[in-house]
């Protein structure tokens, strides 16, 4: 028998099983197991309808992942599972346990077995791998002490069943790379007895080799009885890793399939709807945000140099090495890709551009003109703009209006009121165009909703189109499609290449290799704090790009040498 589905709302009466095109095949057999069984999920936030009567049905057991575009509701509905958003409505059931008034707090969701690692770690960084695993459940000894020991013993056990070799429990976590932090969230969600574990976005901070040895790391989990949950937007993991999904769109539950059946073609159209049309006609009217107006056939000038760094060496915040003569040149008008394993220098290098951090040796000339000492606002006033890593700690203020983020920079240009009494009604009309240019979904409010309220990747979009407002020179985009769906890194790239034919250059870090390969047109790869080598566009290649990003001795063709 075969049911439609509407609307993303399932008939009472049957389990939800495979759906394909939209509709819901035979039920899932009655002996199944379920770990999870969430329905009628609905949570309402000030202007936005975050989860509207959401169902998530989870096989004890399996590698479950949730996807939907950004604003779907993926996070705030995982985010009610481990109880740190409390629903409106709904039922939430665990193990064929009703929890639905227990469920109240990440306390209880422990208590009931469930772990949560989410986009941003919260490990503590001056506590030890220890420390931070069982902060809050500590065995004690004499109801007082303690016992270390004891729970080294547990730890070691897990790292051992787990093949994690590398992990030493007496390090500090700052030491930590975002990797070996992920495991250590990992660790800590099983030590506290997690058999249903919870991922937002595992794989967005990690290189292709990383997030293949961390879903083996799942697979190994799955196989010894733990249920994973996890939210991503890169549909060839969820192709190659998952045994079901479940596909979210403006905060409903639309479809649910084992991954046998499906396709990323028809993934893709869950996701959208008819949003795909929407976007599409979004990309054709984009004109660098509508904030500067250009001719139509605006000559494309003659290639020449624009920045050049000459041997730059450069500490991190701990004052051990960082950059070690690191020289490059970008030419007008170019996108030129950073690829590297976490921790090979990328943050450090992006940083020293953008006048985050001192140089210690070297030189950076921009336009002819030496800026190694010019502050941060002067390398921004000469045309320098950042799209930083981490939108939370160093993108926006979370408290203030979407406009008033946007405005950040610039709230001194005397077309706003010079800094003193600024244009509140131009300041507000700049903004809604931009939120309609990019597609940008802060329910009601518009311009004038907190920028914290929205989702991840919208507040993405918005540091995207705050960097590129005044038409800078260069933009140092450190992640900038980080946490969107595949339709809304289109609109990124589109809105960046249109700025880039006209001049603009762009220096992309990314850890996303099929983002790098789609719009740069040569890749640096940095290994060691170092630059290994230079790819030009025609020989793009992966293992080529692998080899150099772990400094693997190989003879590799077609790479220019550091």
């Amino acid at each position: 028998m075969c049911v439609s589905l509407y609307d993303g709302q399932y008939p009472d009466y049957l389990d939800m099983g495979t759906i394909v095109n939209g509709i819901i095949s035979e039920s899932t057999p009655t002996n199944t197991t379920y770990a999870v069984r969430m329905a009628g999920i609905s949570k309402q936030y000030p202007g936005i309808l975050a989860n509207d009567n959401v169902n998530l049905n989870i096989i004890k057991g399996t590698l479950h992942a949730v996807i939907g575009e950004n604003g779907a509701g993926k996070s705030t509905l995982l985010g009610i599972l481990y109880g740190s958003t409390l629903a409106n409505s709904g039922t939430i059931t665990i193990n064929e346990v009703d929890v639905t008034h227990q469920l109240r707090s990440p306390a209880d969701a422990i208590e009931f077995g469930i772990g949560m690692v989410s986009q941003h770690y919260s490990l503590i960084p001056a506590l030890s791998v220890l420390e931070n695993c069982i902060l809050g459940a500590e065995p004690t000894f004499a109801s007082c002490w303690i016992d270390r020991k004891k729970a080294a013993i547990k730890i070691n056990r897990l790292v051992d069943q787990l093949g994690l070799s590398n992990i030493n429990l007496d390090a500090l976590a700052r030491s930590l790379s975002i990797p070996l932090q992920q495991k250590v969230e990992i660790l800590k969600s099983l030590y506290r007895g997690a058999d249903i574990l919870l991922l937002d976005e595992p794989t967005a901070a990690l290189a292709p080799s990383e997030s293949t040895a961390l879903f083996k790391l799942l697979q190994q989990l799955v196989s010894m009885g733990t249920t994973v949950v996890y939210i991503t937007h890169k549909l060839k993991e969820v192709m190659s890793y998952s045994e079901s999904i479940t596909v979210l769109r403006s905060g409903k539950s639309v479809a649910q399939l084992r991954t046998e059946n499906a396709t990323e073609e028809e993934l893709l159209s869950h996701m959208m709807g008819k949003r795909i049309q929407k976007n599409v006609a979004a990309l054709n009217r984009i004109d660098t945000m509508g904030i500067k107006e250009h001719a139509e056939n605006s000559e494309i000038p003659a290639p020449r140099m624009l920045l050049q760094l000459n041997k730059i060496t450069a500490l991190n915040s701990r004052r051990a090495l960082a950059l070690r003569g690191v020289s490059l040149n970008i030419h007008k008008g170019e996108i030129v890709g950073v690829a590297g394993v976490e921790g090979s220098g990328q943050r450090e290098l992006a940083e020293a551009l953008v006048g985050v951090s001192t140089i210690e040796e070297g030189e950076i000339i921009f336009e002819q003109i030496d800026i190694s000492r010019c502050s941060i606002q002067e390398r921004h006033r000469r045309g320098i703009a950042y799209i930083p890593e981490d939108r939370n700690r160093a993108g926006l203020i979370p408290s203030l209006s979407v406009a008033d983020n946007y405005l950040l920079g610039s709230q001194r240009d005397s077309k706003w009121g010079g800094g003193m009494f600024l244009n509140s009604s131009e300041i507000m009309s700049l903004a809604e165009r931009m939120i309609s240019a990019c597609d940008i979904r802060t329910g009601h409010g518009g311009a004038k909703m907190q920028a914290g309220s929205l989702s991840g990747g919208n507040q993405q979009k918005l540091l995207v189109a705050r960097a590129l407002k005044d038409s800078p020179q260069l933009v140092i985009a450190c992640q900038p499609t980080r946490g969107l769906d595949r339709e809304a890194a289109k609109l990124i790239y589109k809105i960046i290449s249109e700025a880039v034919s006209r001049g603009m250059s762009v220096i992309l870090f990314s850890s996303d290799i099929d983002e790098l390969f789609e719009i740069s047109d040569r890749i640096l790869v940095m290994f060691n704090q170092r630059i290994a080598g230079e790819v030009a566009r025609d020989n793009f290649a992966i293992e080529t790009i692998g080899a150099l990003m772990t400094g693997t001795s190989i003879q590799i063709e077609n790479v220019t040498p550091a």
